[in-house]
C-alpha cells in the first residue's frame, strides 16, 4: 500500500498547477545544485592529496573534525530548509486508509530530501579514495554509514522539532536554542574539543560495532516521530498546519500573555507575532537572524585583528533583523493597512510597538550571543556597543524610511519571493551600516578604539533612553507620508 501511496503522490504532485508554473525554475535549480554537488564530489575525492601538501596535517582527523561539526550544521539546515510533509497526507484523512499507513507516508516523504544527498557526495568519496587505504572494508563502511545515520536521526529530529512547535511555539524555541548554544559552545570553545570530536568518529573506524549507536539513535527518533503523528494526526490537527482562529488564539495569548502587561502596545507586538506565525514570508528572517548569531564564529575564531572588520561583522550580527524586517515593517500590513488607519488606534503606540519589537527580538539574539566572551572581551565589547547602537539609533532611523515605502508586501507569496522588495529596501540597510562605520570612523581618527566603543553605546543608550522622543519625531513622519503610503499599497 506504501508503494502505492507514494505513487499516486508523485502523479498529484506532477499534475499540479504549482509544478507546471515552476518547471523552469526547478530545472535551473537542479542545474545549479547539480554542479555544487559536483563540486563536493571533486573536493572529496581530491581533499586527502590537497592536505598531504601541508606539513603536520593529518587527513583523516581533519575530515573526523568537519564530520563531527558537519551533524550540527545539517540540523540547522533542516530546520531552514526541510518541508514539513503534512500536505502530502491530507488527502488521505477522510479515506479509508489505515492511520499507521498515513504516518508511514509522511515519514518517508521527510525522508527522501536532497539534504540526504549530501553525505554521500562530501564524505563517501573520501571514505572510498583515502579510508580505504588504512582501513577495512567493514571500518569504512561503519564510518560513513555512521555519518549517514546521524543525517537521518537530524531529519527526524528537525521534524519532531517542527510538530513540536506547532504545538508549543515558545517552548521549543527556547530548547532549540539552547540546545544550538551548547552545540557551538562544545565545538568552538571548549580546548579539548578537536580531539573528542576527531576521537569520536576515530573509534567508530577502530570498532565498527560502534556503529550500533547512531543507528539505534535514528530509529528512536523514527519512533518518536510516528509515536507523536499517529496520536495528533486528524482533519482538524494543529499538525495540519489549520489551526481555528479561537485555539490558534488562545495558545498565542497563553504563550505571550507577559505582553497584556505593557496594554496597547502589547496588544499591537502580540498582532506582529500572530502575522509572523500565520504566514511562511517573514519566517525566514526569524530563521536567518538566529543563524546569523552564530555568523562571527567564522570569522572571530580565525584571530583577525581588523578594527573595522569586527566592528562591522558585529553590527551586521545584531542589527539584521533591525535592517532586514524593520525596512519594509509597514510593508508587512500592506494588505490591511487601510483599515488598520481607519481605526480607532493612537498612532504613538503603533509605532512604539513596532519599535518594542524590533528592540525586544535584537536583545534576545545579543542574550544569545554571551558566548562570544570566550573568544575575548574585546570582541564582546564591540559586539555590547554595536547591540546598543542598533535598538538605540538604527530603528529609528529604519522606521523614517519605512515611512517612504510604497511597495505592497504580499504574505501569500513564496518564502523566498523578491516581490515588494526594491533597491529602496537595500539601500536603507546600506545606509544604516554606512551610518555606524562612518561615526565609529571619526572617533577613531581622535580616540582609541576602547574610547571609541564605549561612546558608540552612550550613544545607543541615549537613543533608547529618548527613545519616546525619537518616536515622536517618527509620528510627524508617519503622519506626513500615511495617505501616499495607503496609496502606493493599493495600487501595487
Amino acid at each position: 500500500m506504501i508503494a502505492s501511496l507514494l505513487k499516486q503522490n508523485l502523479i498529484r504532485i506532477r499534475r499540479s498547477p504549482e509544478f507546471q508554473k515552476r518547471l523552469a525554475t526547478n530545472i535551473i535549480l537542479g542545474i545549479l545544485i547539480s554542479i555544487s554537488m559536483l563540486n563536493f564530489l571533486y573536493v572529496s575525492i581530491n581533499l586527502a592529496s590537497l592536505l598531504r601538501k601541508t606539513p603536520g596535517i593529518d587527513p583523516i582527523k581533519i575530515m573526523n573534525e568537519a564530520a563531527f561539526i558537519f551533524f550540527p550544521a545539517d540540523f540547522i539546515l533542516r530546520l531552514i530548509f526541510q518541508k514539513y510533509r503534512s500536505s502530502a497526507v491530507r488527502p488521505y484523512l477522510i479515506l479509508n486508509i489505515p492511520r499507521k499507513k498515513i504516518v508511514q507516508l509522511m515519514l518517508i516523504k521527510t525522508g527522501q530530501s536532497l539534504l540526504n544527498l549530501i553525505p554521500a557526495f562530501v564524505f563517501l568519496p573520501f571514505a572510498i579514495s583515502e579510508l580505504s587505504r588504512h582501513y577495512s572494508f567493514f571500518s569504512v563502511s561503519a564510518w560513513f554509514l555512521a555519518i549517514y545515520s546521524v543525517s537521518v536521526f537530524n531529519a527526524y529530529l528537525a521534524n519532531y522539532a517542527k510538530i513540536k512547535f506547532r504545538l508549543k511555539p515558545v517552548l521549543t524555541v527556547l530548547i532549540t536554542g539552547l540546545a544550538l548554544l551548547f552545540i557551538a559552545a562544545s565545538i568552538f570553545f571548549l580546548p579539548i574539543s578537536s580531539g573528542i570530536q576527531a576521537g569520536v568518529m576515530n573509534s567508530v573506524l577502530n570498532y565498527p560495532y560502534l556503529l550500533i549507536v547512531p543507528i539505534i539513535g535514528a530509529i528512536a527518533m523514527y519512533g518518536l516521530n510516528y509515536r507523536l503523528i499517529y496520536f495528533n494526526l486528524f482533519a482538524e490537527s494543529d499538525l495540519q498546519g489549520e489551526k481555528t482562529s479561537a485555539s490558534r488564539e488562545k495558545e498565542l495569548k497563553s504563550s505571550f500573555s507577559f505582553l497584556s502587561s505593557i496594554g496597547a502596545t502589547g496588544k499591537f507586538i502580540l498582532l506582529e507575532i500572530k502575522m509572523i506565525m500565520r504566514n511562511k514570508r517573514p519566517k525566514p528572517l526569524i530563521f536567518m537572524s538566529f543563524i546569523m548569531v552564530f555568523y562571527g564564529l567564522i570569522f572571530y575564531n580565525q584571530k583577525i585583528h581588523s578594527e573595522y572588520f569586527n566592528v562591522f561583522i558585529a553590527s551586521f550580527m545584531t542589527g539584521v533583523f533591525v535592517f532586514s524586517y524593520g525596512i519594509i515593517i509597514f510593508g508587512w500590513e500592506s494588505t490591511y493597512f487601510g483599515m488598520i488607519m481607519t481605526g480607532d488606534i493612537d498612532f504613538k503606540t503603533y509605532l512604539r510597538s513596532k519599535y518594542y519589537f524590533m528592540a525586544g527580538f535584537t536583545t534576545l539574539l545579543f542574550l544569545i550571543m554571551t558566548f562570544y566572551l570566550f573568544l575575548g572581551v574585546e570582541i564582546y565589547l564591540t559586539i555590547s556597543a554595536l547591540f546598543l547602537f542598533n535598538i538605540g539609533i538604527s530603528p529609528f532611523i529604519i522606521l523614517g524610511m519605512a515611512t517612504y515605502n510604497k511597495m505592497k508586501y504580499r504574505l501569500d507569496e513564496g518564502m523566498y519571493s523578491q516581490q515588494g522588495r526594491g533597491t529602496q529596501q537595500y539601500l536603507g540597510s546600506l545606509i544604516v551600516l554606512a551610518i555606524q562605520i562612518g561615526i565609529i570612523f571619526a572617533l577613531r581618527l581622535f580616540l582609541t578604539i576602547h574610547q571609541t566603543l564605549l561612546i558608540t553605546g552612550i550613544i545607543g543608550a541615549a537613543g533608547i533612553a529618548a527613545h519616546n522622543y525619537s518616536i515622536s519625531l517618527i509620528e510627524k513622519l508617519f503622519y506626513k507620508n500615511k495617505y501616499s503610503m495607503i496609496e502606493g499599497f493599493r495600487k501595487s
